[in-house]
């Protein structure tokens, strides 16, 4: 079985690295790949992982994020690519997952809320050992 990660380069979500660290998976962090670029790589493999951040309508682009208030291309994986999705074997960390898999009724492992990174950890948490 062929894995694919996606997990677009962000210092606030490095910690996610760990789930593929040290297997023999291919993974995307590049935040400049075209979604065709994206997509075809999807079909290529069997299990996709992806991981960052988001919200109900997909998992944002940390590209953008830093150029904020602009919001053109907010989503790194969005509507678009839920046909494609469809037929993978998927897990999803990023806030919001579930809602965005239930919508386009893709199966698979999809997170909630979820703390990914130290500073989110402290707002949420008030304190951090």
């Amino acid at each position: 079985m062929k894995t694919l990660v996606i997990h677009p380069k962000d210092e606030t979500t490095d910690v996610l690295s760990l789930i593929y660290e040290g297997k023999d998976y291919t993974v995307i962090n590049d935040v400049n790949i075209s979604k065709e670029q994206l997509k075809q790589t999807i079909r290529e493999h069997d299990r996709i992982i992806l991981l960052g951040h988001g919200l109900p309508d997909g998992m944002i682009n940390p590209k953008v994020m830093k150029e904020l208030p602009c919001l053109d291309n907010l989503y790194f994986v969005d509507d678009s690519f839920a046909d494609v999705l469809r037929t993978k074997e998927t897990v999803s960390v990023w806030c919001y997952s579930d809602l965005f898999f239930r919508k386009h009724r893709i199966p698979g492992f999809h997170t909630g809320m979820i703390i990914s990174e130290m500073q989110e950890a402290r707002f949420v948490l008030g304190h951090c050992p």
